[in-house]
């Protein structure tokens, strides 16, 4: 890929410092506040049940990567199969890449229906870049969306949570080495294509006394 036009900025790692309370995204999306628990849950001589510290969620990029399955079937782990990336893409305020067809995600998924997330794939970034993601999570397929697969029948977008991290020897991406992300998002099954946002959280103050 050329470098063309495009020149990694710094801004990553300004959001990073961006701290906000609970209640909002970097990029203004409210989030919906945690419920109070019930009155009498709540111990009047212990800890407040109630966040500690504010905290930041900076955008990083919108990953999109198009799979195919390998299906390996049951196994004593759980029912395996790989998702291979046929091809894809990472594209954010300071990043645009492309995503490498060797990776993919070597998945197993349990008997209710949980698929335990294991990703590795690389990013081709527009400044001649090798960036490795590797990324934990879980799969929400259910009992039913599970019993489609082994029948063969991929439908619906179950949603997925994620945990990426990244390494890199290039100096101009060296800070996402120090970075854990999180990401979510759906899986749309007709067409095995993962779309996910991806996003850097950060810590602030503490809330409490």
């Amino acid at each position: 890929m050329s470098d063309a036009g495009f020149a990694p900025r710094s801004s990553i790692l300004a959001g990073l410092g961006t701290q906000r309370t609970g209640s909002e995204l970097d990029d203004r999306r409210p989030l919906r506040p945690a419920p109070a628990p019930p009155p009498d849950q709540v111990d009047p001589g212990g800890p407040s049940p109630t966040p500690r510290f504010e905290y930041g969620l900076t955008f990083f990029a919108r990953l999109t990567a198009d799979l195919r399955a390998e299906v390996l079937g049951e196994t004593p782990d759980g029912y395996r199969i790989n998702f291979f990336v046929l091809g894809g893409s990472i594209l954010g305020p300071d990043i645009h890449a492309e995503i490498r067809a060797e990776g993919g995600d070597w998945m197993c998924i349990r008997e209710d229906g949980l698929g335990i997330v294991d990703i590795n794939i690389t990013y081709d970034t527009d400044d001649g870049a090798l960036i490795l993601e590797q990324a934990g999570g879980v799969f929400q397929l259910g009992t039913e969306g599970l019993a489609n697969v082994k029948s063969g029948r991929y439908v619906g977008e179950p949603p997925f949570f994620a945990t990426p991290r990244w390494l890199t020897s290039s100096p101009n991406w060296a800070h996402l080495n120090g970075v854990q992300g999180f990401g979510f998002g759906r899986v749309v099954m007709e067409q095995l294509q993962v779309q996910c946002d991806i996003y850097h959280p950060s810590v602030g103050a503490r809330l409490d006394p």
